[in-house]
């Protein structure tokens, strides 16, 4: 398996997409985005993604020229409007938006509709961090009808549904958690496919509801989607699901998944919450420094190098790949040799 490192990688992405006619700020922008992503060890939404994001400028899905609409109602809630852009400079500026607000009332809450494929939340979560606040996510995902079958269920219901929340420290990194209500991303059965592995026993059903291990029983097949995927922790992930559908596609205005006329992408609700209207900084974070550490001094089971806070994983992995590179499996850069010898694309050394 290769490994790039991050300018040659950064370098790459920004040529696919001033090939398509984006903007080099645009383009810059989003290819961080990805390879940020992957730097922190999401890979099922980093490099990964660049021959879906080529594809969906091809067919006009994704607008480059699009600029987030935000509308201020109050001083503290907002909506913003995609229109139909990069979801990841969507995002950016929703999150500047509700830091900024933030500083201002305390507390800021903002519905985000009109999205295209936003990549993580954990990134726009660790933003909140960055700036010293709290954040909380909760994403409406698609395709039409559904990932996930609902607990009990047979037949898929609603999106993967992510949620995500962010939350300060002082010596400690902070808590980044990123989690979707299914027991996997859609992303993962891909790479598993791609990979000729097995899918984790209790992950799927195939169409019938039977489970499954292989992953060609949960695919997109003739413009339909046949499988499902499983809640997380059963009937808890299940009504998480249900939450993010809820805020995410009904209160954003997007509308739910299970429409027929519902446009794929994504309807965010982001809460923002300043602790510094609540205790002073310093109090906080030594606090959160303190319930992180008694967690990380619990005896492990054996086996079990450490506990690991939410957020931690990654911040390790961001250390190793900046030092040693960022694999990309062999189909993936293959496939991307591909596009680069079809869209004119100098691979560097």
């Amino acid at each position: 398996m290769p490994k790039v490192g991050v300018d040659k990688l950064t370098k790459i992405s920004v040529s696919f997409f001033e090939k398509m006619g984006v903007s080099a700020e645009i383009a810059l922008l989003v290819s961080n985005h990805i390879v940020q992503n992957c730097l922190y060890g999401h890979d099922t939404h980093g490099v990964n993604l660049i021959p879906r994001f080529i594809k969906d400028l091809e067919i006009g899905k994704i607008k480059p020229e699009a600029r987030t609409e935000i509308i201020k109602t109050t001083p503290s809630i907002a909506r913003a409007d995609g229109h139909r852009g990069f979801g990841a400079i969507t995002m950016t500026d929703v999150m500047n938006a509700a830091i900024e607000m933030c500083r201002e009332s305390g507390i800021a809450a903002l519905t985000v509709t009109n999205l295209n494929h936003v990549g993580i939340l954990w990134a726009y979560a660790k933003a909140a961090t960055d700036a010293g606040m709290i954040g909380m996510l909760w994403c409406g995902s698609g395709p039409q009808g559904g990932w996930v079958a609902p607990s009990g269920g047979r037949k898929r219901a609603l999106g993967t549904n992510p949620i995500a929340i962010g939350v300060p420290a002082g010596e400690m990194k902070p808590l980044v958690l990123d989690i979707s209500t299914s027991i996997a991303a859609a992303g993962k059965i891909n790479n598993l496919r791609r990979e000729g592995e097995k899918v984790p026993q209790g992950w799927i059903i195939d169409d019938k509801g039977n489970p499954t291990t292989d992953p060609n029983d949960f695919r997109e097949m003739d413009g339909r989607t046949i499988g499902a995927l499983l809640p997380m922790a059963a009937h808890k992930g299940f009504g998480l699901g249900i939450a993010a559908e809820l805020l995410g596609h009904v209160l954003t205005g997007y509308g739910p998944s299970y429409k027929p006329d519902y446009k794929e992408g994504n309807g965010i609700f982001v809460v923002t919450v300043d602790p510094d209207k609540f205790l002073s900084h310093q109090t906080f974070c030594a606090e959160v420094d303190g319930v992180l550490k008694h967690i990380k001094s619990i005896p492990t089971c054996p086996g079990v190098a450490e506990v690991l806070i939410p957020g931690e994983i990654e911040y390790n992995t961001k250390e190793q790949r900046e030092r040693d590179g960022i694999p990309v499996d062999e189909v993936l850069w293959s496939n991307i040799c591909t596009l680069a010898e079809k869209f004119g694309v100098q691979i560097p050394d």
